[in-house]
């Protein structure tokens, strides 16, 4: 509603303070969907099936529910409400009804198209807007957070590729996913229309575009396939240039620019060939789901010419605007399962990579901590036997108010990163980095 508030203001005055925009709404805030995502997600073991799809329906669960109410006003107006007041003012018109009556049709006409828009414009506010912003906040947090407690080379995702590709993608594609639970009421509805206005004839242009639909699922399922390989072809490609990154200095002393070049172009041609195929494909189900209205209302029609039969004109408006009101649902279900296998695609390898074990921390030494000071003494190493050893853990370690003292003998692990370590640290919103060079020391940062 803080929309509305801007336009009437712009409205009044030919410019205003940019400081006047209100600020985002509390439940967005990227810092609280964070600490949200992180605390749910915690809460699941790795044994639970589909793991992000609960995190991410208890953190929507408010909008999904207010998105889908919209999606059923919306669809019942649209092939229902809508048609139904076109027939009875189309039969109105023809018996000479009075004005006044006809007046009072027009206006109800005027409401049922406001209440479309209206519910039209929430139901991607609350399933576009805020659902992917709670999706990309709450997955990057968590692709981030899990990528600084793995080590390098466990996996084949990159987390750059996550974020760059797997997250952007699904962010752009809720757009269009978040109204297809009113294409199904549309289409439902539609066809009890079709059935009162034109009868069993409605059956036939029913079969054309249950048809198609089968089609469409059909091709839908092929662009899920090459929706895989394009991930796939993607990771390769991001991985790629990775290497290079991290061995510039090589590939610049040896000359072996052309090659390595060589190598992006194919590793590029190949992502192409696959994006291209997935594009024909998710194009191909928008313009048959386009052209099926059509084909359906004249099969129909042709139909019911060949045997004869009357149809009055309010039952031929209504019908005719019933078919066009389906062309949408036609075009956004086959896309939306499109989509729905691409967020398939997406959330496995998301859980996949988030489900991947994370390194142990272990410390051996004494841990000091005062309301004031914070201080470590002893030495710190990735990996080793943390059933055996003191695991810190910051969240833990802060909360401590009163002074202790914590203390493990030394054991026959493996050498440390950080050996004999005597570090004194003020608490309070300070950062702390310990750098070294690479191979010696590895760089860390701690937040008190």
């Amino acid at each position: 509603m803080w929309v509305f508030h801007i336009a009437i203001k712009g409205l009044r005055k030919a410019t205003f303070q940019t400081e006047s925009v209100p600020d985002l709404p509390a439940e967005l805030d990227s810092h609280l969907l964070a600490a949200k995502a992180h605390e749910l997600w915690d809460e699941l073991d790795n044994k639970h099936r589909h793991r992000l799809y609960t995190v991410l329906y208890k953190m929507s669960k408010p909008y999904l529910i207010f998105g889908m109410g919209q999606s059923f006003i919306q669809g019942l107006v649209t092939t229902v409400v809508r048609p139904l007041l076109i027939r009875i003012m189309v039969a109105e018109l023809a018996a000479d009804a009075d004005l006044s009556l006809l007046l009072v049709y027009v206006a109800c006409l005027a409401i049922a198209l406001l209440v479309e828009g209206w519910s039209s414009v929430s139901l991607k506010h609350a399933g576009s807007d805020y659902l992917g912003t709670i999706w990309f906040a709450s997955t990057s947090s968590l692709i981030l957070r899990k990528s600084l407690r793995i080590p390098s080379g466990t996996t084949d995702l990159e987390e750059s590729s996550l974020l760059g590709n797997d997250i952007v993608r699904t962010y752009e594609n809720l757009r269009f996913f978040c109204i297809f639970p009113m294409a199904v009421i549309s289409l439902v509805g539609g066809i009890v229309v079709l059935v009162v206005t034109l009868g069993l004839s409605s059956l036939i242009g029913i079969s054309v575009m249950v048809v198609v639909l089968l089609i469409n699922a059909v091709i839908a399922s092929k662009a899920q396939t090459a929706e895989e390989h394009d991930l796939a072809a993607s990771d390769n490609r991001l991985s790629l240039m990775t290497q290079i990154i991290s061995g510039i200095k090589a590939i610049k002393l040896s000359a072996w620019e052309d090659s390595f070049l060589a190598l992006i172009g194919s590793a590029r041609q190949t992502e192409m060939k696959c994006l291209r195929e997935y594009r024909i494909l998710h194009q191909s189900t928008v313009q048959i789901g386009r052209a099926c209205p059509s084909v359906a209302a004249a099969s129909s029609f042709i139909f019911l010419a060949a045997r004869g039969n009357y149809i009055s004109s309010s039952d031929l408006f209504a019908a005719l605007n019933v078919f066009l009101a389906l062309r949408l649902p036609l075009i956004v279900i086959p896309e939306c399962i499109t989509y729905f296998g691409a967020l398939t695609v997406s959330i496995n390898r998301l859980e996949r990579f988030l489900s991947l074990a994370e390194v142990g921390g272990n410390f051996e030494g004494s841990v000091l901590v005062t309301d004031s000071t914070y201080r470590l003494k002893g030495s710190f190493m990735w990996h080793g036997n943390s059933d055996e050893n003191l695991t810190l853990n910051s969240k833990t370690s802060f909360e401590m108010t009163n002074v202790k003292s914590l203390s493990r003998k030394p054991s026959s692990y493996g050498p440390f990163v950080l050996h004999e370590l005597d570090i004194s640290m003020k608490q309070g919103g300070q950062t702390l980095a310990i750098v070294g060079p690479v191979g010696k020391l590895r760089s860390i940062s701690m937040i008190t």
